[in-house]
């Protein structure tokens, strides 16, 4: 343990759990809005684009 960061920083466990839970739930609903918009094409719209190879 480094006594500098000792005195500057408090961690608690809950704070700490909220936030990682935040975290994963904001990356979960951002990593799936592409995802949700692809869904609602059909194949044949989604193939007649130019920039799928």
């Amino acid at each position: 343990m480094i006594p500098y960061y000792q005195d500057q920083f408090m961690f608690n466990s809950t704070v700490l759990l909220i936030s990682i839970a935040i975290f994963v739930l904001f990356n979960i609903i951002v990593g799936l809005l592409p995802v949700f918009n692809v869904i609602r094409k059909t194949p044949a719209r989604i193939l007649s684009r130019n920039d799928v190879d």
